[in-house]
């Protein structure tokens, strides 16, 4: 089940709902209007569903988690882990550096379910991936997870990305990977990843077409235009493995 995660004077964070008891349960309480609070980097909210699943203490970014001891709804946007066990019942839709850039510790929510009639999320669905319409400050998008195998445990499996529609193409961001600073360690990162993209084994002209890129908030992305839908599909499949390469690359730094 999709549904929607609005953050007041903010926006929309879709989200894709898998675990089908948990679903039952969350239908029979939207909409669902309450407070998010901040822990790490990882915002939740109380809700009065009770639910017994299959707990871990391990989670991933992206990860959306049902926290039994609160009755919370869980959205997990970094690295940090659990209080103690939680299930993981969905995962949220796109990028995830956009909780990152909320000033508020505590904020009002409401969750509620996603209606989509739109030929663009229905394209993209049928081709496999999570998809869905947002509305961030204005800024309207389609966000999109890909699912990678990932290199190591601790990376993720999906990748988020925001497709933006214009008259003449469709631009492909993909998720932060750092912070953008105008120093010379930020230009030789950004070469790294350069090389990172060269070395991709991708035909030439779809890798010709994916560049290190840097967002509107300033954050190092991948990025790349296409001139119609199957060019969103074939480089969305590609920008995803070069973003978990990419991460590998870090790690190894690290």
């Amino acid at each position: 089940m999709y549904v929607k995660l609005y953050f007041k004077n903010y926006g929309e964070l879709p989200i894709y709902v898998s675990d089908g008891e948990y679903v039952k349960l969350l239908k029979g309480c939207l909409p669902l209007k309450s407070t998010a609070e901040l822990w790490k980097e990882e915002y939740y909210f109380e809700t009065p569903i009770e639910y017994n699943g299959k707990e871990t203490l391990k989670v991933k970014p992206g990860d959306v988690a049902y926290w039994a001891p609160g009755k919370a709804f869980c959205v997990f946007y970094g690295f940090s882990q659990p209080y103690s066990p939680v299930a993981i019942v969905g995962e949220v839709l796109g990028p995830l550096y956009y909780l990152r850039e909320l000033p508020e510790e505590k904020i009002e929510v409401e969750l509620d379910e996603l209606y989509e009639d739109d030929s663009i999320v229905s394209f993209l669905r049928n081709k496999g991936f999570k998809s869905a319409k947002r509305n961030w400050m204005g800024d309207e998008s389609i966000v999109v997870n890909v699912n990678v195998k990932p290199l190591t445990d601790i990376l993720p499996e999906r990748v988020g990305f925001d497709v933006y529609v214009e008259d003449y193409g469709y631009i492909i961001e993909s998720d932060s990977l750092l912070s953008y600073e105008n120093s010379l360690l930020s230009l030789k990162t950004r070469k790294a990843f350069k090389n990172a993209v060269e070395k991709l084994s991708i035909s030439g002209e779809v890798r010709e077409k994916i560049r290190v890129d840097i967002n509107e908030d300033y954050y190092i992305c991948l990025s790349a235009f296409a001139n119609n839908l199957e060019e969103v599909h074939r480089l969305l499949e590609a920008m995803a493995r070069l973003y978990i390469q990419i991460l590998d690359f870090l790690e190894v730094l690290s």
